[in-house]
Formats: structure tokens, sequence, C-alpha cells
């Protein structure tokens, strides 16, 4: 699973930034390990080139193939400006942190070609498996836009793009249970 690595990396990372701040103050432990981190995790970011990507999201995307230990684990992030945003489902049905932001101002989600373009960098960022494949198909009613991207035991599951009058993307979540 690619979680659990990508995660203990960052963890590993955290915990190493974060000795000598642990009795309230910076000390030469922690230079030390803010030295030499790099020796225990490496990062190669490979730059994800996408004509779909390119039209509806702000930012850049990269796979990042983060090494730790004997492990190596890939991940999809987007650097924003000064920001590093990384694309992950959340486990639950909740708000997608973050993708919201990397949507370009401009792009406007209001038409079915609207949305096969966001559909299409859905499926890059958040591909779906030979099952979701069969039930994948997207559902406009109002302002409400669902993607259904698979199946989540008896239920369907799927993204749900909410938009403003004009079209543009107020919130976009995970839900495990579609209608």
């Amino acid at each position: 699973m690619r979680t659990p690595l990508f995660v203990g990396g960052f963890m590993l990372l955290g915990l190493t930034m974060s000795v000598g701040y642990a009795a309230g103050r910076a000390g030469p432990d922690q230079q030390f390990f803010e030295k030499h981190v790099n020796e225990l995790v490496k990062v190669q970011a490979v730059p994800l080139d996408n004509p779909a990507l390119d039209k509806v999201m702000a930012g850049k995307f990269f796979t990042l193939n983060l090494t730790v230990a004997q492990g190596i684990e890939t991940e999809v992030v987007a650097r924003l400006g000064d920001k590093i945003v990384q694309i992950t489902l959340p486990s639950e049905t909740a708000p997608i942190p973050g993708l919201k932001e990397l949507v370009k101002p401009d792009f406007k989600l209001s038409s079915d070609a609207d949305a096969h373009a966001l559909q299409d960098v859905f499926d890059i960022l958040y591909p779906v498996d030979s099952d979701g494949a069969k039930v994948k198909t997207i559902r406009h009613e109002g302002d409400t836009w669902t993607f259904v991207r698979g199946k989540f035991f008896e239920h369907l599951e799927g993204l749900i793009v909410k938009t403003d009058a004009k079209g543009t993307i107020e919130s976009v979540s995970r839900s495990l249970e579609v209608k």
C-alpha cells in the first residue's frame, strides 16, 4: 500500500526535524539531523506532464519517488508556488484537502465537456481499477457534479464537486456512499 511508507518517510523526516525542539529549543542535535536527513530519505521528483492537467489545474504536478531504508514509495504531489500539495484521497467521506486550490481560477465546470476534462484529471490523479471502470460515470444535478469512480462494498464511491452559478468550483469531496 502506498501511504504507510510515504507517511512513514515524512514521519521520519518530521521526527528528525523535531529532535532538539522537544525541550523547546533548537540545538546541535537538531542541526545535525537537518544536515543528515537526506542520508536517510531520498526524494526524486519526476514531472507529470499531461495536457489534461495543463487545461484544468494550476501548479506543476510530479510523481514523487521517496526512498526510505529498503523501500520506495510513489506519490503524486503538486507544487503551487512555494507550497507542496499531497494528492491523496481521504479514507472516508470527506473533503479532499488542497484540491480545490489547485484548480485554475478560470476553469469553469458548466458543461459536459468541462466535466470530461475534469474527469481526465481525476483519472490521472486518482486512477480507477478495472472494477471502477465498469461503473465510472458523470452525473450532474444543479450545482452538484458527481464523478462515480468505483464501488465501496455495496455502495458506489466517487468525487462530489460543488460549483457556484457560474461554474466556479467551490468544493471537492470524496463520498463512499454515492446514491
